[in-house]
């Protein structure tokens, strides 16, 4: 791959997106069973071989925790300029 993005948030802003998400969507769960569920998960992924959660060496480390979609996005697609065209 020409760029790699290993992005992160931290569980509590990705267990409210979650929640956001899903009273949207008219199916409301609770956020400390959301958050919990994504710790389990997450536990589980680090201890899985060749786990999800290692991120390349080369990779550029977004961390989206206090972004919106439209800002994560944007995120991203600076990293995407910047590498194409490094001295602009």
């Amino acid at each position: 791959a020409q760029v790699k993005i290993f992005m992160l948030a931290s569980q509590e802003s990705r267990a409210l997106r979650r929640f956001e998400e899903l009273r949207l969507k008219g199916k409301p769960q609770a956020y400390a069973e959301l958050l919990a569920d994504l710790q389990k998960r997450d536990a589980e992924d680090a201890r899985r071989p060749g786990g999800a959660l290692v991120c390349a060496p080369d990779a550029v480390v977004l961390d989206t925790t206090p972004l919106d979609i439209e800002q994560a996005v944007a995120a991203v697609l600076a990293v995407v300029r910047e590498k194409e065209n490094p001295s602009s």
